[in-house]
């Protein structure tokens, strides 16, 4: 059976996740690429800083502007499509979700208010493109909540791939006709899992099935045929971890296995922020397992029982996550504030401040903030050095 350590499994999700080096990719290419190995980025509405794609990028791609990501939609180089959230894919990876859309198509058929739908359906096809909400009347924030019949009509023809959703300058929804595509995938509903299933394990490294499954939200039942026909293939390895002693099996893609000794020798380079919703932090259970940090988003949980902040972020630096720290932009003011920053290594706080504080600037530089504020105690002191 193949063996490595501990160390190493954390160094190859890191690569895997793009996290382990510095940042190389660049430009629109570069957002195409990081989207197609990873498979998708999820998408949340939440603006404290910026939103969480946008931080997901920036992360990783070297001269990352917000207007790449809106490049794409016009593109048709990326798509959205709800997995077990609202996330971007690439186009490439349409075609395996033929199933889905064709089952939405056919609940369409049975809908009480499909004359509705289609006159929806009919007004877009003639517009070439529909919003749920007119951007010339003012709207309250409660607006872009509100599920009106329209914006209800909308969605089910989005699900269905009768329409496609794109974004204005502001990140609004514009829906528009999707692109006449002709490639097609033979055994749909098969592939589409193994596709999924595939890209689970490459973006992994190295899992367990259970995290496999989580990855995507897979349904268990099928998927557990898909990864158990792929083990009796030889897609996928057995591989012992020295250091984890939790009674799970862990398994390794047959064309992944050279990386073993190769990421080993690798030293680390991340210095980054994280976003609450990054692919990396997906599953609790296994950032837990890998970093030793019992992490989620506190933003929906009552303020006196939050540990890490409204909107904390952790700190990547080499191969731990050191710490999580929650900020907030005023925009008005073009000011960053620190509300919050918990250090999991305290005995190394002089070295890790010197390092946060070199990230906040950066990603102060992103987001438009020409000061940073920080709270008024000693050890954040430290930060602005």
């Amino acid at each position: 059976m193949l063996k490595t350590n501990f160390n190493t499994l954390v160094k190859i999700q890191l690569y895997k996740q793009k996290l382990l080096t510095k940042r190389e990719l660049t430009g629109i290419n570069g957002i195409n690429t990081l989207l197609n190995d990873l498979g998708y980025i999820q998408l949340d509405t939440m603006n404290v800083t910026a939103r969480s794609q946008d931080i997901f990028l920036w992360t990783r791609i070297l001269d990352y502007k917000k207007s790449m990501l809106l490049d794409l939609y016009k593109l048709d180089l990326i798509f959205e499509q709800y997995l077990y959230a609202l996330c971007i894919l690439p186009s490439s990876s349409i075609s395996y979700l033929i199933d889905t859309h064709s089952n939405n198509k056919a609940k369409l058929q049975e809908d009480p208010e499909l004359d509705f739908i289609l006159d929806i359906y009919n007004k877009a096809k003639s517009k070439k493109k529909l919003q749920s909400i007119n951007s010339n009347n003012k709207t309250s924030s409660n607006d872009a909540w509100q599920v009106t019949p329209t914006r209800n009509a909308l969605d089910k023809l989005w699900r269905a791939d009768l329409l496609r959703v794109k974004r204005d300058s502001n990140f609004r929804k514009v829906y528009s006709l999707p692109p006449e595509r002709s490639n097609t995938v033979e055994n749909k509903s098969e592939t589409m899992l193994e596709y999924f299933i595939d890209k689970a394990f490459e973006n992994l490294g190295i899992a367990t099935i259970k995290e496999a499954k989580n990855y995507f939200g897979l349904n268990k039942k099928e998927s557990s045929k898909i990864i158990n026909g792929m083990i009796s293939d030889k897609k996928l390895l057995p591989i012992m971890i020295n250091g984890i002693n939790d009674g799970e099996s862990h398994y390794i893609r047959e064309c992944d296995v050279h990386l073993i000794e190769k990421i080993a020798q690798v030293e680390s380079e991340a210095c980054t922020l994280l976003t609450p919703f990054d692919n990396l932090l997906r599953d609790r259970s296994r950032v837990q397992k890998l970093f030793n940090v019992d992490y989620r988003l506190e933003s929906y949980i009552p303020k006196d029982k939050r540990k890490f902040g409204y909107f904390g972020m952790p700190i990547l630096v080499g191969e731990r996550l050191v710490g999580v720290i929650d900020l907030k932009l005023f925009r008005n003011e073009k000011k960053l504030q620190v509300n919050k920053l918990t250090l999991f290594y305290p005995m190394e706080k002089e070295f890790h401040f010197k390092e946060i504080g070199e990230i906040l600037k950066r990603f102060a530089k992103f987001i438009g903030a020409e000061s940073i504020e920080y709270p008024e105690n000693k050890e954040c002191a430290y930060l602005e050095v």
